[in-house]
């Protein structure tokens, strides 16, 4: 059931993580470091869904509880905030 979540949440950020992805590639070889802008907000955001979902998603049994700990943890506001 957390596949099918995660499908669903890909499904729906397919294109950011397009654009992350084709901003990796283009930056292959150039590393940069900077403090984060505003407009980062939802790669930051992704970012931490992601990475917390593969870290720590198995230990959520209701999905509800996992989407409702992405809204208050990793929303594109409280990043911004």
């Amino acid at each position: 059931m957390l596949c099918l979540l995660f499908s669903n949440f890909l499904t729906k950020h397919i294109g950011t993580l397009a654009t992350i992805y084709h901003n990796l590639q283009r930056r292959v070889n150039t590393i940069e470091i900077r403090l984060a802008k505003k407009e980062d907000a939802q790669f930051i955001a992704l970012l931490g869904r992601i990475t917390f979902t593969q870290t720590f998603g198995h230990f959520f049994r209701d999905q509800e509880d996992l989407i409702d700990y992405y809204n208050l943890t990793f929303s594109v506001q409280k990043i911004e905030d």
